[in-house]
């Protein structure tokens, strides 16, 4: 719809977040509706940083799904690094934990 600027937009797109961008796409066809039904809008700062973070955490979500070696579509740069972020973010709290419960016991 775009023509060619829009393909190389939607490219890096999906190299840089993987099917995370899909998230980018959603807010503005849900903020679209408000306007066509006259809604009106509130807390948007809280709106948009909640957009951004929700397009990392869906990149990150969809970076574990599992796929073999013929997977067409590219996880995105950004959904590798949040989900290695998550992992070593679960595991020093799961540590913390258990050093708090071994030095309690």
């Amino acid at each position: 719809m775009l023509g060619y600027p829009g393909a190389i937009g939607a490219d890096l797109l999906m190299q840089i977040l993987g099917l995370g961008s899909i998230m980018l796409i959603m807010p503005v066809a849900v903020w679209g509706w408000r306007m066509l039904t006259h809604r009106t809008f509130d807390r948007e700062a809280l709106r948009l940083g909640c957009w951004i973070l929700c397009t990392v955490i869906a990149a990150g979500f969809a970076s574990c799904w599992p796929h073999g070696g013929a997977w067409p579509l590219p996880t995105g740069l950004a959904a590798w690094s949040a989900t290695r972020w998550c992992v070593r973010l679960l595991s020093c709290s799961a540590r913390l934990v258990l050093s708090i419960a071994s030095c309690s016991a």
